[in-house]
């Protein structure tokens, strides 16, 4: 009993306080909360997997709807779009709505037309490139051939303007274009060569450029003037003192001339006849007397009026004198 009267509970309450563990103090080991059994040790909460689905499922979800919206209005706005153009196109306000638009996506719409029609175009031309190639080998070869048949057509007809000038000067003719100069010239001719023989004259209107030396067809070779392996042949000065022509030391000469008759320098040297020869061809005039006074046969160097090149004018064979 109290001092009221009241009656005193037998049995003292039991505290029900959970001890705390303070900053500094030591939490104890698994050995030592053995010892110690019947003390309260607090231990980390772990979330229970329900409790995370949750959230994570949540998210995923909130992921895919966005992902679904931004598809459906990509789909759908351009059909709502078109659905609302082509509803106002029908209604009177319709002509003014489209400049409208027309003025506002002009900018934009423009470019990219432009680029479409480009990249079209280049597609275009990468497909047609094969076709195209093999077009240009054709047009080459058709090229080919047509400057090939104009170019006969101007041979043929030079060589007849040429023939014609001859003509009036020999009795038949045949004429050559030169190709190649070297040890012989190479020619050629729009023209048969069947009545070439080797030995006859090579001229330019009635200079004497050289002699015909044998005949591959269509390529007919040429021995100049200027030539170690020409062979003689008879020539007369423009005061009629016969010789032979010679090719010698690398210089044009005229030999055999008799003494009796000095040979006079700047005299003109012309062609003796003979079977395929002319005569009165004119290869140039005698420039030194190189022959010493005393020697029954004089000798003299001759400058050849002309030679034969790719740049003689008009070079004819004479087939016949």
């Amino acid at each position: 009993m109290n001092k009221l009267g009241r009656p005193t509970d037998i049995a003292p309450k039991m505290a029900t306080s959970i001890p705390t563990i303070k900053p500094s103090q030591k939490i104890p080991s698994q050995s030592e909360s053995i010892n110690n059994i019947g003390q309260y040790i607090p231990q980390p909460r772990i979330p229970s997997p329900k409790i995370t689905a949750t959230p994570r499922a949540r998210i995923a979800f909130m992921v895919f709807l966005s992902w679904f919206m931004i598809r459906v209005n990509k789909l759908i706005l351009p059909l709502l779009v078109s659905i609302l153009l082509s509803t106002v196109g029908t209604l009177k306000i319709g002509r003014d709505v489209n400049a409208l638009f027309g003025v506002v996506f002009s900018p934009i719409t423009t470019p990219t037309a432009m680029a479409r029609s480009t990249l079209t175009g280049s597609l275009e031309f990468l497909e047609d490139l094969p076709r195209m190639s093999l077009e240009n080998q054709e047009l080459k070869k058709e090229y080919s051939a047509l400057l090939s048949e104009n170019q006969n057509l101007k041979d043929a007809i030079t060589d007849q303007e040429t023939l014609k000038n001859s003509s009036k000067i020999f009795t038949s003719t045949i004429p050559i274009r030169v190709i190649s100069i070297g040890k012989t010239v190479t020619a050629t001719t729009s023209f048969s060569t069947e009545s070439i023989k080797r030995g006859q004259p090579v001229v330019s209107g009635t200079i004497l450029l050289g002699f015909v030396d044998r005949v591959s067809d269509p390529i007919i070779h040429i021995i100049p003037l200027d030539s170690e392996s020409l062979s003689r042949f008879p020539v007369k000065t423009g005061m009629g003192q016969s010789g032979i022509y010679l090719f010698e030391s690398r210089t044009p000469q005229i030999a055999d001339l008799p003494s009796e008759n000095p040979v006079n320098l700047n005299d003109s040297i012309l062609t003796l006849p003979t079977e395929l020869i002319p005569a009165n061809l004119v290869l140039g005039r005698t420039t030194k007397i190189i022959s010493a006074p005393q020697s029954p046969l004089q000798k003299a160097e001759i400058k050849l009026d002309s030679k034969l090149t790719s740049k003689t004018p008009d070079p004819v064979i004479v087939t016949q004198p």
